[in-house]
C-alpha cells in the first residue's frame, strides 16, 4: 500500500492533468486560468487581492489582464471621476470562461462525492484540511 504522500502526489498529479486538458481546449494559459478561478468567489475584482490569492506579484497580475484584455474576457474602464483610476471587469465572454471553469470544477467535486456518503465526505475535508494545516 502507498504511504499518504504518495497518494497526495497521485491525486495532486490527477488533478493536474485534468486541468491541463481542460485549460488546452479553452485555449487560454495556466495563469489565464488560475485568475480567472481566483475570481470565482471574489467580490470585488481588485488587483491586489487577486495578486494575493493567486501568490503572485502585482506586475504578473497585470500581465494577466493585459492578456485577457486582449483575448476579449476582460474590460478596461477609466472612471469618470479619477483618470487615474482604472476599473477592470470580465467581458461577457470572461463570465462565459468563468461559467465554464466552475462546471468543470463542479463536474470534477461530483465525480469524488457521488460515490461517497455524506459522512465520509466531511471526513474527508476534515482529513484534507488537518493535512493542510500541517504543511
Amino acid at each position: 500500500m502507498n504511504g499518504i504522500i504518495d497518494l497526495v502526489y497521485e491525486l495532486k498529479k490527477k488533478c493536474i492533468e485534468s486541468d491541463t486538458e481542460f485549460v488546452s481546449n479553452l485555449n487560454i494559459s495556466d495563469s489565464e486560468y488560475n485568475f480567472t478561478k481566483a475570481l470565482i468567489n471574489c467580490t470585488t475584482l481588485n488587483s491586489k487581492s487577486i495578486a494575493s490569492k493567486m501568490g503572485v506579484s502585482l506586475s504578473r497580475v497585470s500581465r494577466i489582464i493585459d492578456n485577457m484584455v486582449k483575448k476579449g474576457y476582460m474590460e478596461r474602464d477609466l472612471s469618470q471621476k479619477d483618470r487615474r483610476e482604472i476599473t477592470i471587469k470580465l467581458s461577457d465572454k470572461g463570465e462565459i470562461l468563468k461559467k465554464s471553469i466552475i462546471r468543470f470544477r463542479n463536474d470534477c467535486e461530483d465525480k469524488i462525492t457521488n460515490s461517497l456518503s455524506d459522512g465520509e465526505i466531511d471526513t474527508l475535508k476534515n482529513n484534507l484540511a488537518k493535512i493542510l494545516e500541517l504543511l
